[in-house]
């Protein structure tokens, strides 16, 4: 099977601190100047309907909700923040944070996070 981290793969470059999509800046915590992917597991990515300022996660990016399926015990969201990112939460985050497809939000994760290939 496929890992998860898999599903949230970018190219682009890196420059010693952020991660160059053609479309997106990401912050990353370390990795070879060689880097040409990188990938964030959906675990770890955060949802919220505003940006956080007093957040430690680097990286905050505001998206579309563009889709919203089954996975597994947990619910499968699709944020296109410029690049699709495929995000995992619980039905609790979801009905908690009341969200429906098209509705703005943020989604938020630690620099660390991000996996250079």
């Amino acid at each position: 099977s496929v890992s998860a981290p898999l599903l949230n793969l970018f190219h682009g470059h890196y420059d010693g601190e952020i991660f160059h999509t053609k479309t997106l800046k990401i912050f990353a915590a370390e990795g070879s100047l060689s880097a040409r992917h990188i990938a964030i597991d959906p675990l770890v990515i955060t949802i919220s309907t505003h940006a956080h300022s007093d957040s430690s996660a680097r990286n905050q990016l505001p998206g579309r909700l563009t889709s919203i399926s089954e996975a597994g015990k947990a619910v499968r969201l699709t944020v296109d923040c410029g690049d699709k990112f495929e995000v995992i939460i619980s039905h609790q985050a979801l009905s908690s944070l009341g969200l429906s497809l098209g509705d703005s939000l943020w989604i938020s994760f630690k620099a660390t996070a991000v996996t250079l290939l």
